[in-house]
């Protein structure tokens, strides 16, 4: 068997269907059923159970899987070892965030490096999925909690701090007031980032009720803005979103944190390094979005 044969069986597996390990692959999905036919005519074994399009490795197929996996594991530190310390500011970098990061931050404060650097190729990445550094899906990630992870480098960035949102009625409303007994909120769940979220609402709003929950943040500020209740959102979120008004000052319970995070054998990478320098330095122009201005409530046109 080649290195290419344990890729596939190892694609198969992990997606269970032939046209997602196709489109993994960047290969069809007759070339893929040819190829497997071929390995297990090598083998004079099957690998896979098929049942219904499912595709499901026996003894022979996860023993096939372990050995695919040690083996990409290998390739991907030689490729870190060899990329770690390398001084080149080109090829493909790729960060991965939150939805609502990805969309108000990076979006502002990474695309001007590819710009600055002809030869460097800027893929951002951004939704619920968790890229692994480790296998090189990402070569930096901002994600809300410190790295627990000892292979990997992180620096915490800022506070992340939440606050009530609502439409223009509301900013007239609670213009002199921030009592929100009663008030419908709209509420997140699907997610661990919901826990928090319900977390927050009980602990400082323990009076108001909850009308309707999405699994989206995005979704959330825009059902906030289109009247169908109070947010309690990210400020990096809310204080971006037109037609939403900060109702209440930043909310010091439940602070989440920023950090920017990658492999610690990529940390003296120059285009990790670069990112890094990049986002840090967006973040303290952004302070105020992260953490806010209790001073004043901060509406939006």
């Amino acid at each position: 068997m080649q290195w290419n044969d344990y890729r596939l069986v190892l694609a198969v597996a992990r997606a269970r269907k032939l046209p997602e390990a196709a489109d993994a692959l960047g290969l069809t999905v007759s070339t893929m059923f040819r190829r497997i036919e071929r390995i297990e005519d090598l083998l004079e074994e099957q690998v896979f159970i098929r049942e219904r399009g499912i595709y499901t490795p026996n003894e022979i197929g996860a023993e096939l899987c372990r050995a695919a996996e040690r083996m990409e594991q290998e390739t991907f530190a030689a490729e870190r070892k060899v990329l770690g310390t390398s001084s080149l500011i080109c090829g493909t970098l790729t960060v991965t965030s939150s939805e609502v990061l990805g969309a108000f931050f990076l979006s502002r404060h990474m695309t001007e490096l590819s710009t600055r650097h002809p030869g460097l190729k800027v893929q951002l990445h951004s939704g619920n999925e968790v890229l692994s550094l480790a296998n090189r899906q990402a070569d930096v990630a901002l994600r809300p909690a410190r790295p627990t992870d000892s292979n990997l480098f992180g620096r915490k960035l800022s506070d992340i701090r939440w606050a009530v949102y609502g439409d223009a009625q509301g900013r007239a409303r609670f213009a002199t007031s921030s009592d929100f007994s009663g008030e419908r909120f709209i509420g997140f769940s699907g997610n661990p980032l919901a826990e928090r979220m319900s977390a927050i609402h009980r602990a400082e709003f323990p009076d108001g009720t909850v009308s309707t929950t999405t699994n989206s943040l995005i979704l959330t500020a825009a059902s906030a803005q289109q009247g169908r209740g109070l947010a309690i959102l990210p400020m990096i979120l809310g204080e971006q979103w037109p037609g939403l008004f900060r109702l209440s000052e930043p909310i010091e319970k439940g602070v989440g944190e920023l950090w920017i995070v990658c492999h610690e054998g990529m940390r003296n990478n120059s285009r990790v390094r670069i990112a890094f320098d990049a986002l840090i330095a967006g973040v303290e122009q952004d302070r105020t979005l992260f953490v806010g201005d209790a001073d004043q409530l901060k509406p939006h046109d």
